[in-house]
């Protein structure tokens, strides 16, 4: 019988779904328990999946034998100390973005995957985007020439009700760019894959009667003098109207947008597709979460190297951190 690798999930909320249903068409992964504290949730989710085992104490959970993989699926103010949990009891770990909301528990969370020897994972599931591993393959060989300028774009809405929850809290939630933006904070990132030198931001609360900012804008220097930046927020009424990712090259100029980074808008210049790459989903999740899963399992079955590790995602909640810092402090600052 093929060996797989068994997953235990925390928090049956909305993106649940697209990991449960990952975790299940893999042939090599199995679902073996949920949890969440809010039995009615638990109960239904259990039922329509038919998961075997189901907890409502998530120390149940990281306790189970039969547990390889702790997928972290809560609030993002509690991640940190969920990994660090889970791991203490022996754990692998894919965690839901970001990490954290702050730079040292992220660190402690990645430094205690390392002194334990087990893998922690965080969820980018856009860079799998079939667009986005073209276009990161032809910037690696030099396609395109020097990235001069990178824009990330985020205009989304929401609206009071979806801040009701969590998503309301600067504990829990952390604002636009760690909730919303943060995929397009880390592609920003992976396909610079340049340091940032110095960041300045801009935040408000523009459109909702909560305490955590709804809008932000952000100007990134990087360590060549490149320019990169970020527009986000959740008033573009009355529905999702863009989420994408667009760099001015030497050699070219490309769009990436759709959904979820999933479709090319344009590229001009050199080495164009010679085909039509991506398609168009409808979700702003994307439909690469199997590919998170698949890497997990060639991981720890097949010795594969991590697409995305704990301490690889520490570089975006290190640039979050310090636009949210510049904008307290109303002036450019400098990244160590």
């Amino acid at each position: 019988m093929k060996k797989k690798v068994r997953f235990g999930l925390v928090g049956c909320g909305r993106i649940s779904k697209r990991h449960i249903l990952s975790i299940k068409r893999n042939p090599c992964a199995e679902l073996v328990a949920i949890c969440d504290i809010d039995k009615e949730k638990l109960k239904r989710t259990q039922r329509e999946y038919n998961i075997k085992e189901a907890y409502t104490k998530f120390e149940d959970l990281i306790n189970d034998k039969a547990i390889d993989v702790i997928n972290i699926c809560t609030p993002s103010g509690i991640h940190p100390q969920m990994v660090i949990e889970s791991i203490k009891k022996g754990k692998h770990v894919l965690c839901e973005k970001p990490l954290s909301l702050n730079y040292l528990e992220g660190v402690k969370a990645a430094d205690i995957s390392k002194k334990k020897n087990r893998h922690l994972f965080v969820c980018f599931q856009n860079r799998y985007n079939e667009p986005i591993v073209y276009l990161k393959e032809v910037l690696k060989n030099g396609g395109l020439g020097k990235i001069l300028v990178i824009t990330a774009t985020v205009r989304w809405y929401r609206d009071d009700a979806y801040y009701s929850d969590w998503h309301g809290s600067r504990d829990m939630g952390g604002g636009i760019l760690f909730n919303q933006a943060v995929h397009y904070v880390d592609m920003l990132l992976y396909l610079m894959n340049k340091k940032p030198k110095s960041v300045f931001c801009e935040r408000k609360t523009l459109g909702h009667n909560i305490k955590i900012d709804d809008a932000a804008v952000v100007s990134i220097i990087f360590q060549d003098n490149s320019i990169g930046l970020i527009e986000a927020s959740t008033l573009s009424y009355p529905k999702n109207m863009e989420g994408s990712i667009t760099l001015q090259c030497e050699k070219g100029t490309v769009k990436i947008g759709g959904e979820a980074l999933n479709e090319i808008i344009y590229w001009e210049g050199k080495n164009k597709p010679t085909r039509a790459i991506g398609s168009k989903i409808e979700n702003v999740y994307g439909e690469s979460h199997s590919k998170v899963i698949e890497n997990i399992v060639n991981v720890l079955l097949k010795k594969s190297r991590p697409f995305c590790s704990g301490k690889e995602s520490l570089k975006v909640i290190e640039l979050i951190e310090k636009a949210y810092e510049s904008s307290i402090k109303s002036k450019r600052l400098l990244l160590k």
